[in-house]
């Protein structure tokens, strides 16, 4: 079996862009409103929980691990959105256990209103 049947997900990747404040200093992330990859074939999963335990050791959540079957090469806290959910890119690295494939470490970013709840 090929990894595009597994692929039964489509989410689109935002970038991220970093806004200097008054001083310089880092503010607030905010993400294009241009789409990098729009409707991506991709595979969410819940995170195993060896992967949430390696991040966890480096004081990072990770929730969900989505799966590509070509490489987008998005950069970390990129986000991909899928239906209304949206997924912070922690790790991408090509996947081991399944040939040409990718994989994406992310944390599931809750959202009410526009307005961020959680967030890794």
């Amino acid at each position: 079996m090929s990894i595009e049947a597994l692929l039964n997900n489509t989410a689109s990747l935002y970038r991220l862009t970093v806004n200097r404040g008054a001083v310089g200093g880092q503010a607030n992330p905010t993400y294009s409103a241009d789409v990098a990859a729009a409707n991506v074939q991709c595979s969410i999963q819940p995170a195993s929980a060896t992967t949430r335990l390696q991040y966890l050791q480096r004081q990072m959540q990770v929730s969900h691990t989505l799966y590509f079957d070509q490489n987008w090469n998005p950069s970390s806290r990129d986000k991909w959105i899928s239906v209304d959910k949206e997924y912070i890119v922690l790790g991408w690295f090509e996947s081991l256990e399944i040939a040409d494939s990718w994989t994406c470490d992310a944390f599931q970013n809750i959202v009410a209103a526009g307005t961020v709840v959680n967030e890794p």
